[in-house]
């Protein structure tokens, strides 16, 4: 009986050390760019720059949440975590580092009735020093 519980031991001990951490602490960074939008996490909405902690391998809900109705969601930028769709506005983040960022990016929808002919910049971030269509030469 005695080898029994030994071999068990040993077999634990090998289990267990060749099974990763799920309770690794993870500090995980949201943002939003522009930095005036929000993301719900896990049903809470936390501003830009909002710092949580979870375990490695934990599963967050997101949603990103529109700014200005003259923002449209273009997509999240991660480090130390998986998403589930880098294109939809509510997904699921999976923590998969020690720390990690998650970025809201959001782009400035034209209205066209109000397009410029061209010359002060009506292309992606052309009024706030992007590279927008500025007309012809």
């Amino acid at each position: 009986m005695i080898v029994l519980l030994v071999m068990l031991g040993s077999f634990l001990s090998l289990a267990s050390a060749s099974v990763p951490s799920a309770h690794a602490a993870s500090t995980m960074s949201f943002y939003s760019s522009p930095q005036f939008g929000t993301i719900s996490v896990d049903g809470t909405v936390q501003k830009d720059g909002w710092v949580g902690t979870y375990a490695i391998g934990e599963r967050i809900h997101v949603v990103a949440i529109d700014p200005t109705s003259s923002y449209e969601f273009a997509g999240w930028i991660v480090h130390g975590a998986s998403v589930d769709s880098l294109r939809s506005q509510n997904t699921y983040v999976t923590i998969t580092d020690d720390q990690g960022s998650l970025t809201a990016v959001w782009v400035k929808v034209h209205d066209a009735g109000h397009e410029s002919s061209g010359g002060n910049g009506s292309g992606p971030g052309g009024s706030d020093g992007g590279q927008g269509d500025t007309g012809p030469d």
